[in-house]
């Protein structure tokens, strides 16, 4: 049984983009949709409608790179903080034991 290929949502969109360019550009194509009710109005409907899709499409796109830019930048920031905690409760550790020392003696 052959998989179906799925689209992704950015090849989803410019397989819109193809076919509305394509319906006003050749007349044939243009020609049949009108009988199955799509004309003109129709058309620059779906054309506005998806100018507004893949508007929000790509402000999601940059959101979700600066989301990940920011989390790179906070594992960085986590990473050195644990590091300094390491080596201060190491030190802390040390003098406490020295101190634990000395007073039970």
């Amino acid at each position: 049984m052959a998989t179906r290929k799925t689209l992704t949502e950015a090849e989803a969109l410019e397989q819109y983009r193809v076919s509305l360019d394509n319906v006003e550009i050749q007349p044939e194509i243009a020609t049949t949709m009108v009988e199955f009710g799509y004309d003109a109005t129709v058309v620059a409907e779906g054309k506005t409608l998806l100018t507004e899709t893949r508007q929000s499409f790509d402000f999601n796109e940059t959101e979700d790179d600066e989301t990940s830019e920011a989390y790179a930048a906070f594992k960085l920031l986590k990473a050195s903080l644990e590091e300094t905690y390491r080596m201060h409760r190491k030190k802390a550790k040390i003098i406490f034991r020295t101190i634990l020392r000395q007073w039970i003696n």
